[in-house]
């Protein structure tokens, strides 16, 4: 088969999501405030299979034409993640920032709320979160995502989430939590509470 019939045939097959048809419905209901979980619950109740992680990165991967980081890295499993944290010995104001990260609204937070939450000075979250994506990246084998502007930069804070392209304008930048990192920690309580 020739290059170009393997590119139309690719070009003409279906989306493997049924979500792409709903964009603009969850557009709708986000403008109306609901958050990425109501919108996969109200997609779900009228039978489209959904979950507010993919509704989440559907909105997010067209909504910004330059993102900062490359998000297509493999995220490693719920099984995986709790099998990683557990094995790890996790600094107490680490924990306190995970906690707080699992905590948030929609599981997104801003480096200043991590701050508060590990009780240290200004700026220093950013550098200790990324030293805890390190070492759990680490323990997991994971890919880390890459600075657009800098591919030989990695944001080691990738293994624990991505950035929140939702948030507008000159708001403070905003880490999204991974579901599957959530939903480990969902099954594991006692990685938070130890």
């Amino acid at each position: 088969m020739k290059p170009s019939d393997l590119l139309k045939l690719a070009e003409a097959a279906p989306g493997k999501s049924s979500l792409e048809d709903h964009r603009h419905a969850i557009l709708v209901l986000r403008d109306k405030g609901y958050t990425w979980r109501e919108i996969a619950l109200f997609l779900s109740e009228k039978g489209v299979s959904a979950d507010h992680t993919s509704v989440y990165r559907l909105v997010t991967k067209q909504k910004n034409s330059k993102p900062k980081m490359n998000t297509t890295i493999p995220i490693p499993k719920a099984a995986e993640y709790a099998s990683a944290l557990l094995k790890m010995t996790i600094h107490p104001s680490y924990r306190k920032m995970l906690k707080a990260h699992y905590d948030a609204h929609n599981r997104s937070i801003t480096y200043a709320k991590l701050n508060e939450a590990a009780e240290w000075g200004n700026g220093a979250a950013n550098l200790h979160y990324g030293l805890f994506g390190r070492k759990l990246g680490d323990k997991l084998g994971f890919k880390f995502d890459k600075f657009v502007s800098e591919p030989d930069k990695e944001w080691v804070s990738s293994a624990i989430g991505m950035p929140n392209s939702y948030v507008s304008g000159e708001e403070e930048f905003e880490i999204i939590m991974h579901h599957e990192l959530a939903k480990a920690l969902q099954e594991n309580p006692s990685i938070l509470n130890t």
